[in-house]
């Protein structure tokens, strides 16, 4: 009917929502005697929307609440609970056209920017001291890359995890869930460069440990269905980028970055080295 299709069509649509620590923010705002009610103001004014105050673990409770019906799964799930950060957690619904309110020194840089207690940022471009050469293997597989160094950064376990979920962030939204693009991230203290490499190669070609495996010493050997054999779901551990495989496992070739001695870097858009 008409009236049904106005309902339909006023319907709110799922926004963007950042998840942040209110402690955190508030330290990077500078200001950590905010009252709730204050910062749902200057939420308001600035454009954006305070929509629910939370904390990791009642997020964690509300996922896995179906444990509660079982005496033994809810015995584990109050041992889990105990183990999870209750400090409260703002969730914030934000335009659908501002990636950079995705995180958390995002929001506060252009919170801060609007209360005119910061000027505006301006970021220098320098001249290029390395080289990314792109090979015409990559073609019609994922034809481009881009590079930025940034220098001077030291991360704090808190803008460490802000940082990785911001990534994340932009692999679901912008990144349409690492079908267009994925973002890599390296320490250029542990690479060797100035020269690096952009290419695809043979399966059979490609073997490294990946991220997180250096303890374990597992080595990811591509030939035949080793990429999606490496990261098969089992009932012990189902790794995170276990979903993104199939973006490239079907082709003959797999793309690859490489440093200055050849060894690999990243496997994108699945996995970096360790």
């Amino acid at each position: 009917s008409f009236c049904t299709l106005l309902v339909k069509l006023h319907t709110r649509a799922a926004m963007p929502t950042l998840a942040v620590s209110k402690n955190f923010l508030f330290k990077l705002l500078e200001k950590p005697e905010y009252t709730q009610e204050e910062f749902d103001n200057l939420c308001f004014e600035f454009g954006v929307e305070l929509d629910e105050v939370t904390s990791q673990r009642e997020i964690y409770r509300r996922e896995h609440a179906q444990m509660l019906k079982d005496p033994a799964q809810k015995k584990a799930l109050e041992a889990k609970l105990k183990t999870i950060n209750d400090d409260e957690l703002y969730k914030i619904d934000t335009p659908a056209n501002r990636y950079d309110l995705l995180s958390a020194e995002g929001m506060a840089i252009a919170l801060r920017v609007f209360l005119g207690t910061l000027p505006v940022p301006k970021y220098t471009v320098k001249p290029a001291q390395l080289s990314m050469t792109v090979k015409k293997t990559t073609r019609g597989v994922r034809d481009f890359v881009i590079c930025a160094v940034l220098r001077d950064i030291t991360f704090t376990p808190e803008a460490y995890n802000s940082f990785i979920e911001y990534q994340e962030k932009l692999h679901g939204g912008l990144a349409r869930k690492r079908t267009l693009c994925s973002v890599g991230t390296h320490d250029l203290d542990k690479v060797k460069g100035p020269h690096f490499t952009y290419e695809c190669r043979p399966k059979a070609e490609i073997k490294f440990v990946p991220l997180n495996e250096g303890a374990t010493g597992r080595v990811l050997d591509c030939a035949g269905d080793g990429l999606a054999e490496f990261y098969k779901p089992s009932k012990e551990k189902v790794h995170a980028v276990a979903k993104y495989v199939p973006l490239i496992s079907q082709l003959d070739t797999y793309p690859v970055i490489l440093d200055a001695t050849g060894q690999i870097m990243s496997l994108p858009p699945i996995i970096n080295s360790d």
